[in-house]
């Protein structure tokens, strides 16, 4: 058997490492629970993803999802939009 397949973790270990390179992990408390429950974002997912990603003070999101986003102050992104801009 090949080493991935005995030892899956390291390789998903060594991407998502890649992933923390690249992107911060935004912070859920209870200022963004507060934030999303009068966001307007009717989805309260969407909207505690919208508020903790505005506190983490980044420009944007990415989501497959843009229609729940249209209250949100954000630039939203689909995914092949942050594929191009990343140039993967």
């Amino acid at each position: 058997e090949s080493y991935d397949k005995i030892f899956p973790f390291v390789k998903s270990n060594k991407e998502i490492k890649k992933l923390f390179a690249i992107f911060d992990i935004a912070i859920v408390n209870k200022i963004v629970l507060e934030r999303a429950i009068v966001s307007g974002i009717t989805d309260i997912e969407d909207a505690v993803i919208n508020e903790s990603t505005i506190s983490s003070g980044v420009e944007g999101s990415v989501t497959r999802n843009i229609k729940d986003y249209k209250k949100s102050k954000l630039s939203i992104y689909e995914p092949h939009e942050l594929v191009a801009a990343l140039d993967l």
